[in-house]
């Protein structure tokens, strides 16, 4: 057995241990979840419900509370592009955190209470799993990232592209290279724009003309818009039942967020490529 190997996933299960350790912070949605879900439990009936393992709600409460959002894998993402992680690493991860049981204090948002729970068994193999540990970024772009990317916002931006769902391609390691160096990072619109491009990637099933995609993708933003726009004409002038008999579908659109996607795809673009789609954003307002 490779034992520098195994060394370097018990330093990352040790340091996953630290830093849960440090305690959980419950955000406003987790209490609210507590709150609606179990009717406002005081603490000991929410260590009581916790450690209740026929109640079978109790799986989605430890999920909420124990994932390990964009924060703490920020803290961890030093260590994890520091070793080259393979995907059976997470089993030697997750045996390390099995033999342990830390007790953690879970702090509520007012500050003035806290929980401490036992690290349970149970959400170790999707924590570890949501860590993706094995997923790694081309090389390129680390470097271009680590040249020109804020040093405050490097682990953010590592973190959000180890996240993604979309396999790297060439198109898109040079798509990223160059978006990295323009003036994006600088911008206040800056993580905006990535994560509307690992959005966009995720649902992309061919890049062979990124810039073309972009604008296809702004005119169904802006042809949707048009299409509420035509929509709340029509509801105007009847009412929302007599719509429906007439088979009329009136889906649920947030217009300003489409608007905000079609400038966000213009200063892409522009970063980018150093065009935009006039006919895709001319008149969409």
């Amino acid at each position: 057995m490779n034992t520098e190997y195994v060394s370097r996933c018990d330093l990352l299960a040790k340091q996953i241990i630290s830093l849960l350790c440090k305690g959980i912070n419950l955000n406003a949605d987790v209490v609210h979840y507590i709150d609606s879900t179990f009717g406002y439990p005081s603490l000991q009936e929410l260590k009581d419900i916790i450690t209740d393992k026929e109640n079978c709600e109790i799986d989605s409460l430890l999920e909420l509370i124990f994932y390990p959002d964009e924060k703490i894998q920020m803290k961890l993402e030093y260590i994890i592009e520091s070793n080259k992680f393979e995907k059976d690493d997470t089993e030697k991860v997750k045996a390390y955190l099995s033999t342990v049981n830390p007790k953690i204090d879970l702090l509520f948002p007012d500050g003035t209470k806290f929980l401490k729970v036992s690290f349970p068994q149970s959400i170790i193999h999707n924590f570890v799993a949501r860590l993706n540990i094995y997923t790694k970024t081309d090389y390129k772009i680390l470097d271009t990232i680590n040249t020109y990317a804020r040093a405050s916002d490097q682990s953010l931006i590592k973190v959000k592209l180890r996240n993604r769902r979309f396999d790297e391609t060439e198109n898109k390691i040079n798509f990223f290279c160059i978006f990295f160096k323009s003036n994006l990072p600088a911008s206040s619109y800056f993580f905006e724009c990535l994560d509307f491009m690992i959005e966009f990637f995720n649902g992309l099933t061919k890049d062979n003309d990124i810039f073309n995609a972009l604008v296809q993708k702004q005119i169904f933003f802006s042809n949707s818009i048009k299409k509420a726009a035509a929509l709340t004409g029509q509801l105007e002038k009847k009412n929302f039942e007599i719509l429906m008999t007439q088979n009329v579908r009136i889906p649920y659109l947030n217009i300003a967020e489409y608007k905000k996607k079609i400038e966000l795809i213009d200063l892409i673009c522009m970063s980018v490529f150093c065009k935009t789609s006039a006919a895709a954003s001319d008149h969409y307002f």
